[in-house]
């Protein structure tokens, strides 16, 4: 980029943690994985009806605007935005565009900090799920933060959008899963010569992670670059990412276009003193969470406390939730790297089947202190910890009684019968380790640990096979 100047500027989707949508009654959808079409009534799904408006969506907005330091505006407005959608069977989004609810504010984020346009209340539209289209998410209550072309470079675009999720999560307003849909990052991308105005602005669209965001924006920059040093133009348009590349999905419209007309059938939103004094948010709390990554001193203390690299205090910190739950676990004497690593993991990845989060399942901080202590001292086999883990996740109770019965196999008598029985069972394997092929060692452990219910101790199963190998 030697002699180009990169200019980035983020916008995010933020959906509200609200009990119903913007304007109606329907249920607020939380996940991706309810049947198609049955959270929607005639408003939403666009076949008539009369708007409300949810003062549960309106409070979060301005406790979001508080959190980020906007002005609240004494009277914002509802319009019509027109377009013509399949997604958008009503023809218009109900928006805030001329006169939204609070203006201004700014992001700081570890490495530099952002300026913000403000924030305004919208509904979603639908989304296509293969040939189907489902209005679920039609109506859902939304904020849409902008911000200003501030950013200079794809890193700092990917740290503006990570604290940004943590400041709304510490506030309460979102459950910010990504992957849900909760937040959803578009990224306004222009290049230039250092010193020159800045170039066509290509909007890339619906970035569902950070890297997303990072990866993107590098690959747009060095794709504006490319073009205009080859003699090309840089042409206002809509592109998506595809995980290589940035691929064209549509030219841009302008402002104009969308017709913009105020909303006849809403009131003007007039905040009063009783409505901020509710929004409030603190953000000195201890759990302070969203903090870490902006705070040297704050990350300097979870190390010297928990002894954990940047990138776990940044995954764990960066969650209100799972700080929380972290913390008091340590505190009920889990060890904190091993249980750092299990929430990391096997917990997260028990909370990504069942779609849910920490507060949803009946896993409890002081069980999985305990269950993780078991398994660090080698009081219970890993496979086996696994197993209890599942357990608690779904019902709860304690480790040490799930745990009856588990303890690991150490008894090399034991083993002995168990190991023969494996290698003479399978004399091709056992052939290719004597021939070198030393890895296949690990099938032998895997035969041995099924057999016993992953009791069976790994060191002395090695050990055990190793010899019975020859």
């Amino acid at each position: 980029m030697d002699g180009w100047e990169a200019i980035i500027g983020l916008e995010c989707h933020v959906q509200l943690d609200t009990r119903t949508k913007l304007f109606c009654a329907c249920p607020q959808p939380s996940s991706t994985d309810a049947p198609h079409n049955t959270l929607i009534c005639s408003f939403c799904a666009g076949l008539g009806g009369a708007p409300t408006p949810s003062g549960e969506a309106i409070g979060l907005a301005l406790r979001a605007a508080l959190a980020l330091g906007c002005e609240i505006r004494a009277e914002s407005r509802f319009e019509r935005k027109a377009y013509s959608n399949p997604d958008l069977p009503k023809g218009y989004q109900i928006t805030q565009q001329r006169r939204p609810i609070a203006g201004g504010g700014r992001l700081r984020f570890d490495g530099g900090q952002l300026a913000l346009r403000g924030l305004h209340l919208e509904e979603d539209a639908g989304r296509r799920a293969g040939e189907t289209l489902d209005l679920n998410r039609a109506g859902a209550a939304l904020i849409e933060v902008v911000s200003e072309p501030d950013l200079r470079d794809p890193e700092a675009a990917s740290e503006a959008a990570r604290m940004l999720r943590r400041v709304l999560m510490s506030a309460g307003v979102t459950r910010g899963e990504m992957a849900e849909g909760h937040l959803r990052f578009d990224a306004n991308v222009s290049v230039r010569r250092v010193g020159e105005a800045p170039g066509q602005w290509v909007e890339l669209k619906n970035l569902n992670s950070f890297r997303a965001i990072r990866r993107s924006a590098r690959a747009e920059i060095a794709r504006q670059i490319a073009l205009i040093e080859g003699g090309g133009a840089v042409e206002p348009e809509t592109r998506a990412w595809d995980g290589k590349a940035t691929r064209r999905t549509r030219r841009r419209l302008a402002g104009a276009d969308y017709d913009f007309q105020p909303e006849p059938n809403l009131p003007a939103v007039r905040p009063d003193a009783a409505a901020l004094a509710a929004a409030g948010v603190d953000l000195n709390a201890p759990l302070d969470a969203w903090l870490l990554a902006r705070d040297r001193a704050a990350r300097a203390r979870w190390r010297a406390d928990y002894g954990l690299d940047d990138e776990t205090i940044a995954v764990i910190g960066g969650d209100p939730e799972a700080a929380a739950f972290f913390q008091a676990a340590v505190a009920a004497g889990g060890p904190p790297g091993d249980t750092a690593a299990w929430l990391r993991g096997e917990v997260t990845r028990g909370l990504a089947e069942a779609s849910g989060r920490l507060a949803d399942c009946a896993l409890t901080p002081d069980a999985l202190a305990g269950l993780v202590a078991m398994v660090s001292a080698g009081r219970l086999p890993r496979a086996a910890g696994r197993r209890v883990l599942a357990a608690l996740m779904a019902r709860g109770g304690d480790p040490e009684v799930l745990a009856a019965g588990m303890a690991p196999v150490a008894d090399e008598a034991a083993l002995l019968e168990i190991v023969a029985a494996a290698v003479a069972g399978h004399p091709e394997a056992a052939a290719r380790y004597r021939a070198g092929r030393t890895n296949v060692l690990g099938f032998f452990v895997g035969v041995v640990l099924k057999e016993t219910r992953g009791r069976a101790d790994p060191g002395v199963t090695r050990r055990l096979l190793e010899n019975a190998l020859g």
